[in-house]
C-alpha cells in the first residue's frame, strides 16, 4: 500500500510528506512487532522515489522488491 492506504490522519500524513520533500534528514519508525514498521517503510520509500529521490535500502532481509530503488542484503 502507498501513504494514503496506510491509516494516517490527515495531519500525520502531511507531516510525513513534508519530511520527505526535505533534502536531507532522518527519520526513525519504531513499534512492537506485526505493527506495520515494514509496511510503512516500504510506503516510504516508494513515496521518496516517486519525488525523484534516489533510494538505497541496506537490510539483513529483503521482503518485498522495490522497483526503481537498490537494494543491497548484508550479510548477518
Amino acid at each position: 500500500p502507498g501513504l494514503a492506504e496506510l491509516g494516517l490522519s490527515t495531519a500525520q500524513r502531511a507531516q510525513i510528506e513534508r519530511c520527505l520533500k526535505k533534502p536531507s534528514g532522518l527519520l526513525v519508525l519504531a513499534g512492537p512487532r506485526r505493527s506495520g514498521r515494514t509496511t510503512t517503510l516500504y510506503a516510504l520509500l516508494e513515496s521518496a522515489h516517486a519525488l525523484g529521490r534516489q533510494v538505497s535500502l541496506i537490510e539483513s532481509v529483503s521482503e518485498a522488491e522495490l522497483h526503481g530503488i537498490d537494494q543491497e542484503t548484508t550479510d548477518p
